[in-house]
């Protein structure tokens, strides 16, 4: 009992594949949102945290010597 090999081709045969062409421009459109709405929940947490005094840079000079 053999296996078929209907439609195997050597790796060496097989054509490139066609690169998009504006592939760099939808990297950009998907990655710069995605960067800008993670810096802004950054920056509000943070001056929700601020304000809320649940994490102030004040209390952390207990190291000092």
């Amino acid at each position: 009992m053999s296996r078929s090999r209907k439609g195997y081709k050597s790796p060496r045969l097989l054509k490139n594949p066609k690169r998009q062409r504006y592939y760099l421009l939808t990297i950009g459109l998907t990655i710069l949102p995605g960067m800008f709405v993670g810096s802004m929940i950054a920056k509000y947490l943070a001056h929700f945290l601020d304000t809320t005094g649940l994490f102030s840079p004040e209390e952390l000079d207990d190291y000092e010597d």
